[in-house]
């Protein structure tokens, strides 16, 4: 029987401030997640990687801004394998793969901008990313929860299994 795997994201809209990552470590003590997205940080170069360093998790990556919104940062612990499949400005699709048996899944951790041009050209660069590569995929998508269903669905053309929205702690299992 395979364990499930936990991820809190979080639109944090900020992590500059010192108490940000003692605060966060004790969240993640207390909470045990195996893989953190923090989006919209508002740090950025040699201060982020301080400040990814001071959370705790073995593993990190993160996407830059480009101008005054963005970024996506994602760190995760060992009890899994994190591969990075997209890099892109609003996303970072990634194949993740966990416990005994080992299963696959892929995650998508989304940043969604305020400006409404740049939400369309991350939809259609989310379904030119989303080509099943096997039978019986499984993806989870993580967004912000201003964006309705209807809108994720028209453009995922149904090939999404989950949808969660940010903020929250999520267990999946696959069944």
């Amino acid at each position: 029987m395979s364990s499930g795997i936990s991820i809190f994201s979080w639109n944090c809209q900020g992590c500059a401030n010192e108490k940000f990552p003692r605060s966060f470590r004790e969240y993640i003590r207390e909470h045990k997640p195996n893989i953190v997205s923090l989006l919209e940080p508002r740090v950025s170069g040699r201060k982020a990687d301080e400040v990814i360093a001071k959370i705790g998790l073995q593993y990190s990556h993160r996407v830059e801004a480009r101008g005054f919104s963005g970024r996506i940062w994602l760190s995760w612990n060992s009890s899994l394998n994190l591969e990075i499949l997209i890099n892109h400005p609003q996303f970072i699709l990634t194949r993740v793969s966990y416990g005994v048996p080992t299963q696959t899944i892929l995650i998508i951790f989304v940043y969604r901008s305020p400006n409404r041009t740049k939400r369309t050209f991350l939809w259609e660069a989310l379904e030119e990313s989303l080509q099943p590569t096997s039978p019986g995929w499984q993806l989870v998508i993580l967004t912000p929860s201003c964006l309705n269903m209807k809108r994720k669905e028209d453009h995922l053309k149904g090939n999404v299994a989950l949808f969660w929205e940010a903020s929250l702690i999520i267990t999946i299992y696959t069944i």
